[in-house]
C-alpha cells in the first residue's frame, strides 16, 4: 500500500500542482501571443513566398508553390501533455485532501472534537451497559488481555487515546483509526486493540490486546477500527480500508458488540451493536 500523507503534506503537494498548472497555461498562452506577434510583425509577401496559416511556402522557379514544411509541433506537445498531467495531479491530490475533511468530526460529552492527543472514556449508553471498557483474561490464560466491559468499580472504564491513519489532529467519522489503552500492561503485547481470530469455543471474534499503532497495510488490518454515527451517539465498527491489495473475499465488516458469557460481558464482531459516548478527561 502507498504510504500515508499528513494533511500539511496533501495541502503542499495540491499548491505545487496548482502553481505547475498556472506556469504552464502561462506559457501556452505567451506563446500563442508570441505566435500572433511574429505573423502580425512579417513582410509583405515576396513573389517567392507565400504566407499560409501554416507558414511560409517557397515558390520554385516556375512560379508554382513547392513542398510544404512540416511544422514542429514537438514544444506545443509538450506543453499540452504538461498540461494534461498537471490536471490530473491537480485533481487526485484534491480528491484526496479535500474528501478527508469533509467528514465530520466525532465530539465529545462536551460538543469538542475528539482529539488524537487527548485520552478519553468510552462510555455505552444502553442502560444494560453503562460501563466502560477494561481488559481482562479469558480461555484461563493470563496474556494476552481481552477487551470487556468495565467492574462496578471502575464505571467509566480505563483511558484510550486514538490514533488515525492519517495523523490527523481531529478524530472524525468513517476514518480508520488505532484504538490504545492508557494503562500499564503487565502483558508483553501492547495495549492496543486488535481483532482476534475465530474463537473455536463460542465462534466468536473477540476483540483482545497485542496490535500495533500505525503501519497500514495487509499485516495489521485487524488493528484498525472506525466511529460511525449511531442517531445522536456513535458506534464502533470493524471495517478497515488500509489494504488495497487485500482478496475481496478475506474482508469482514461489522459493528461491535457484546458477547456475555457467565463470567464477563466482551467487546466482539457482530451482534447487537454497543453505542457509546466519549467523556474526555481533565486532570
Amino acid at each position: 500500500m502507498e504510504e500515508q500523507t499528513s494533511p500539511l503534506c496533501r495541502l503542499n503537494m495540491l499548491h505545487n500542482a496548482g502553481t505547475m498548472l498556472q506556469k504552464t497555461l502561462f506559457l501556452i498562452l505567451a506563446g500563442g501571443r508570441e505566435g500572433l506577434a511574429k505573423k502580425s510583425s512579417r513582410k509583405p509577401q515576396s513573389p517567392r513566398c507565400q504566407w499560409t496559416p501554416r507558414g511560409c511556402i517557397k515558390r520554385s522557379a516556375s512560379g508554382k508553390a513547392g513542398k510544404r514544411p512540416e511544422p514542429d509541433t514537438r514544444v506545443l506537445r509538450s506543453t499540452i501533455l504538461a498540461a494534461v498531467f498537471s490536471l490530473g495531479v491537480l485533481f487526485l491530490v484534491s480528491r484526496g485532501a479535500l474528501g478527508r475533511e469533509t467528514r465530520q468530526p466525532v465530539l465529545d460529552l462536551d460538543g469538542r472534537q475528539l482529539n488524537s492527543g487527548a485520552r478519553y472514556y468510552m462510555v455505552p449508553i444502553q442502560k444494560d451497559r453503562l460501563r466502560g471498557f477494561f481488559s481482562g483474561s479469558r480461555n484461563g490464560t493470563w496474556c494476552p488481555m481481552y477487551v470487556k466491559q468495565a467492574p462496578p468499580a471502575f464505571s467509566d472504564g480505563i483511558l484510550v487515546n486514538f490514533a488515525p491513519v492519517d495523523g490527523a489532529k481531529t478524530v472524525r467519522l468513517s476514518t480508520d483509526l488505532n484504538i490504545e489503552f492508557y494503562e500499564s500492561n503487565t502483558c508483553p503485547e501492547k495495549p492496543v486493540w486488535t481483532l482476534a481470530p475465530v474463537d473455536k469455543v463460542s465462534g466468536q471474534r473477540f476483540v483482545r490486546l497485542g496490535g500495533m499503532v500505525g503501519n497500514p497495510g495487509p499485516a495489521t488490518t485487524n488493528n484498525w477500527f472506525k466511529i460511525e454515527k449511531d442517531g445522536d451517539n456513535y458506534k464502533l465498527v470493524f471495517c478497515p480500508g488500509v489494504c488495497e491489495t487485500c482478496r475481496q473475499e478475506d474482508a469482514v465488516c461489522g459493528d461491535l458488540g457484546v458477547y456475555r458469557d457467565v463470567y464477563d460481558r466482551w467487546l466482539v464482531l457482530g451482534g447487537r451493536p454497543l453505542t457509546v459516548k466519549f467523556k474526555r478527561f481533565r486532570r
